[in-house]
């Protein structure tokens, strides 16, 4: 061989070796992790302590009872008068204050009565003072509806009683729409109607709204007696919508544009003629009743009875005209 050949083979046999690689070393066997500890049961906690039972709450201790605060001073309205609610204090106005007018102010639609004895004790204390005293009640939208005012120097009948204050203006009456029908004057009119029917302990100014429009109007009274109207004034005036007159007593009124005929409302009563007896017309009387009891049937006791009746009315009636006409 020769050394050419050789080399090849050598070389051949040099790259055959390199081309194989070496068998990989064996990994180690992976090792077993450690087993991790049992956890370890946690301490049972502690049992918290029982709470202190708290105190019993102490009873507080009764508040102060406050003062009576004063009583507010009563104010002046634009007359200067004092002015209430309370119509039991009146009087003590009257008395115990300097003040020459009082004016109680109340809202008609609470109540229009007052108690007897209250009333009582200020129209004396009125009389007394010779002050002045106004009843004023006003309406829904606190305006005054009307009112009455007392002079103490007025006051002739302290102990009358009045029993209700309200006054209706525009009231209809038909009593008194006919006696105004029957005056047979065409006048634009209104009724005021007083609850309270009767005299007054004084003279009373009374100033209530009314309808008609402002101006100058008669005044008249009706008499439900005789069923007449009667003039009372032929000046009072209508002012920003308010009537003002004066009445001693309370009945239904009229407001007239126009000056009525006091005309009565019904016609005349229908009188019974006298019947005259003479001595004749005596004795004639009295022999007719006597007859008739005696022809009257015995049988018939109940009309014996009214016959008897009869003829004793008639004597005694005769004998009392024959002691008149002697």
């Amino acid at each position: 061989m020769s050394i050419i050949a050789y080399n090849k083979l050598f070389s051949y046999t040099d790259i055959a070796k390199k081309a194989i690689p070496d068998t990989p070393d064996t990994p180690d066997e992976p090792t077993t992790p450690d087993t991790p500890d049992e956890p370890t049961t946690p301490d049972e906690p502690d049992t918290p302590d029982e709470p202190d039972t708290p105190d019993e709450p102490t009873t507080p201790d009764e508040p102060d009872t406050p003062d009576t605060p004063d009583a507010p001073d009563t104010p002046d309205d634009s007359t200067g008068a004092t002015v209430t609610n309370q119509w039991n204090a009146v009087s003590a106005i009257l008395t115990g204050t300097e003040t020459n007018k009082v004016t109680v102010r109340n809202d008609a639609a609470s109540g229009t009565k007052v108690e007897e004895d209250v009333l009582k004790d200020i129209f004396h204390t009125l009389k007394e003072t010779g002050k002045e005293v106004t009843f004023s009640f006003e309406d829904e939208n606190g305006n005054n509806a009307y009112s009455w005012t007392f002079q103490g120097n007025d006051i002739n009948n302290p102990d009358a009683h009045i029993s209700d204050f309200k006054v209706e203006s525009n009231a209809k009456v038909e009593e008194v729409e006919e006696a105004v029908t029957a005056t047979g004057t065409d006048t634009e009119h209104e009724t005021i109607h007083f609850s309270h029917h009767g005299d007054l302990p004084g003279t009373a100014t009374v100033t209530t709204k009314v309808e008609l429009p402002d101006q100058k109007v008669y005044f008249y009274y009706y008499n439900p007696v005789t069923r007449f109207l009667e003039l009372v004034s032929s000046d009072v005036v209508i002012q920003d919508g308010y009537a003002t007159f004066q009445i001693e007593h309370c009945s239904d009124y009229i407001l007239s544009t126009k000056e009525l005929t006091t005309t009565k409302a019904v016609e005349p009563k229908t009188e019974t003629p006298e019947i005259v007896v003479t001595p004749e017309t005596q004795a004639e009387s009295a022999d007719a009743a006597l007859t008739a009891v005696e022809t009257s049937d015995e049988t018939n006791r109940i009309g014996f009875a009214a016959a008897c009746m009869m003829a004793g009315a008639a004597l005694l009636f005769l004998g009392i005209k024959k002691v008149k006409t002697t």
